[in-house]
C-alpha cells in the first residue's frame, strides 16, 4: 500500500531521491541512479526547531545589541582609540548578525536538513558570540 501510494504520488508531483538528488519517475519502490529504495515516512520538524530557535535567538539579540551601540556611537563618540575599535567592531558584528538573522529566517529549511551537530554547532557558536559581545561592551564601558 505505501508503495502504491508513494508511486502515485510521485506520478503527480515528481520528486527528487533524498540521498542523490536524482529526479524520480514512476518506476518505485528505488532510485533509478543511486538504487537506494525509498519508502513513505513523516518526520517531527519540532525536534530540528530547537536549535534553529536558539540560533536565531543568539542572532537576534546580538544584531539588536549592535543596532543599540549604532545608536549610542551617533549620540556619543568614544573617548580613546581602544574603546572606538571594540564599539566599531561591535557594531559591525551587529550588522552582520542582522545578515545572519535574515539568513536563517529565509533558510529554516535548510537549516534543518543539517546533522543534529552541525545545527547545535552554530547554536553555540552564537550564544558564545553573544556573551563575547556582552563582556566586551561591559569592558568597555566600564
Amino acid at each position: 500500500m505505501p508503495d502504491a501510494w508513494l508511486t502515485e504520488y510521485v506520478k503527480v508531483f515528481g520528486g527528487t531521491c533524498p540521498l542523490c538528488r536524482a529526479p524520480l519517475w514512476a518506476e518505485m519502490p528505488r532510485c533509478k541512479r543511486c538504487g537506494s529504495e525509498l519508502r513513505v515516512g513523516l518526520k517531527v520538524m519540532e525536534a530540528y526547531l530547537v536549535a534553529w530557535g536558539m540560533s536565531l535567538g543568539a542572532a537576534t539579540l546580538f544584531a539588536g545589541f549592535g543596532l543599540f551601540l549604532m545608536l549610542l556611537v551617533l549620540r556619543r563618540l568614544p573617548r580613546d582609540t581602544t574603546e572606538m575599535v571594540v564599539v566599531v567592531s561591535l557594531c559591525f558584528m551587529g550588522v552582520v548578525m542582522s545578515l545572519v538573522t535574515v539568513a536563517l529566517l529565509v533558510g529554516r529549511r535548510r537549516f534543518c536538513r543539517l546533522p543534529r551537530v552541525a545545527q547545535w554547532s552554530v547554536a553555540v557558536i552564537l550564544i558564545g558570540l553573544v556573551f563575547v559581545a556582552a563582556v566586551s561592551f561591559y569592558a568597555t564601558i566600564r
